[in-house]
């Protein structure tokens, strides 16, 4: 079935139905642990990472991605900016008064919680454009175009783009000049899709035509849930070879 096609009859079925019946957390706690491609420091995490990226709708090895790249993997981290800990949130005594205190935020629990469900919202309002996402939840919204906010959301991505080609069984040594395809589609029939490259370059693809993926591209849903408002969110992600 095309790829195309295959959308269209997931939106037709109701993915609210879907979400109803499967839980993100269910679909994604039962693949019960990360890559093989994440190093030690990462995988130490992996009871944390996979309980709250599967609460909050994620792909694990996405929130292991933004955690590599966040801290590589040090939970005591503080940044120059005063940003805390694995997911280097910030802490209430930089203004942000509904937080928890720095101290708290050293705690791997507390931290990965706090930063997958801060990432959980981010996504939501970037109305699930993964990659817009991780600009905002690096620098916030008023900050997306700096070059060192872009090449950390490529930085991300490209980790976890590796994640993905390892549990297929390939060698993420092996991708080098590569694409990822984010497509981003929800019940009411919203579909967006953005290209990012191995260079770094992000390029939303408004007349993208879905039947061009190759459904032998190395594949993950990044993310699933269902809102506030009961419309239901499902992200995939394909890394492919560039053209």
């Amino acid at each position: 079935m095309k790829v195309a096609a295959r959308f269209q009859l997931l939106l037709a079925a109701g993915l609210l139905w879907l979400g109803a019946l499967l839980s993100a957390s269910t679909v994604f706690a039962a693949a019960g642990q990360l890559s093989a491609y994440w190093p030690d420091a990462i995988s130490r995490w992996e009871a944390l990472i996979v309980e709250h990226a599967s609460n909050n709708g994620f792909d694990p090895n996405l929130i292991a991605a933004l955690i590599e790249e966040e801290s590589k993997g040090n939970p005591r981290l503080v940044s120059r900016a005063g940003a805390v800990g694995l997911m280097q949130i910030m802490p209430y005594e930089a203004g942000f008064t509904w937080r928890p205190r720095a101290a708290r935020l050293k705690d791997p629990a507390v931290n990965v919680e706090w930063g997958t469900n801060t990432f959980s919202q981010v996504v939501r309002q970037a109305q699930g454009r993964i990659s817009l996402a991780l600009l905002a939840y690096n620098s916030g919204w008023d900050r997306i175009d700096l070059r060192s906010t872009r090449l950390f959301a490529a930085r991300v991505l490209g980790h976890y783009a590796r994640a993905i080609v390892t549990d297929r069984g390939l060698d993420p040594a092996d991708l080098d000049d590569y694409q990822i395809i984010i497509v981003a589609h929800n019940s009411a029939g919203r579909v967006s899709v953005d290209r990012v490259t191995s260079g770094g370059a992000f390029e939303p693809q408004p007349a993208f035509d879905l039947n061009t993926i190759d459904p032998g591209w190395p594949h993950a849903v990044a993310y699933a849930t269902i809102d506030g408002e009961r419309i239901a969110w499902w992200v995939d992600v394909y890394v492919a070879a560039s053209r």
